[in-house]
């Protein structure tokens, strides 16, 4: 049988209480500040009307979602982001129509 040593000081140790640390600057740190995108300017609304008409020639020339809207906004998630509710601004509404009036009048 192994007979093992016991440590009894370390039994009765008992570690001291912590010390306060002292300040070391009084200097203010600001908060980070949260940036965020500006509100759009002008009233938002949904284009769902328009989504049947984006099916449509995305089916007559075989288009998708994202192709149309990187050709029409420069944006890629648009058409995806407009069939989960994003709203757009009137602007942006209009660049959206007058690229599917394009593809209509070329076809």
């Amino acid at each position: 049988m192994i007979g093992y040593r016991h440590n009894y000081a370390a039994l009765r140790f008992v570690p001291p209480p912590p010390v306060a640390r002292p300040i070391l600057s009084l200097r203010f740190t600001p908060k980070p500040v949260e940036r965020r995108r500006p509100a759009p300017i002008g009233d938002t609304a949904p284009a769902y009307d328009l989504l049947p008409r984006i099916d449509r020639l995305g089916w007559l020339y075989g288009l998708s979602d994202a192709t149309i809207g990187r050709r029409a906004l420069n944006d890629p998630n648009a058409i995806y982001d407009l069939r989960g509710g994003r709203q757009f601004r009137a602007v942006t509404r209009a660049r959206l129509v007058a690229f599917l009036d394009l593809l209509e009048r070329e076809g």
